[in-house]
């Protein structure tokens, strides 16, 4: 009986969400400016304007918090292991051997794996600290050396 060797990990990405915590705190910040202004005009015309102030601040801290908490909860990442690609996104995890794994290949800005059955998966994601061709070459890369044995 041939003795299974240990999965390691060759590499990880996680999903760039730059954007999408960006537009937070973009909105978060948008509402906490406009209580601090409503709150100095609430000294010059009426302290009931300083409920709505207080209002709007503690709802821009709330979205942060909120929005934040929604990002971190989320998992998108991509590993390459000795035993495959691992692929997760939306509360779904792939695994895919690469035995099976065809070809890698980037189309309409899109990385495709296509898999040995025909089966396409699309990866829409942008990984945080690398291109798409990168992540192509250091696929094929990791798809060679376990074609060859390496791991």
């Amino acid at each position: 009986m041939a003795k299974q060797r240990p999965v390691r990990m060759i590499e990880w990405y996680r999903a760039d969400r730059s954007a999408r915590i960006r537009r937070v705190l973009v909105l978060a910040s948008t509402f906490v400016a406009a209580g601090a202004s409503v709150g100095a005009a609430a000294i010059r015309w009426g302290h009931g304007l300083a409920f709505v102030a207080l209002a709007l601040v503690v709802s821009g801290g709330v979205t942060a918090i909120a929005g934040l908490r929604r990002e971190l909860m989320e998992e998108r990442w991509l590993a390459l292991r000795t035993d495959g690609l691992v692929y997760a996104h939306d509360g779904t995890t792939k695994r895919m051997p690469w035995k099976f794994i065809d070809d890698v290949a980037i189309e309409d800005g899109v990385l495709v794996v296509t898999l040995r059955s025909g089966k396409r998966i699309e990866i829409r994601e942008r990984f945080a600290g690398t291109t798409r061709a990168t992540l192509v070459e250091h696929i094929a890369r990791a798809r060679m050396r376990a074609q060859h044995g390496l791991f």
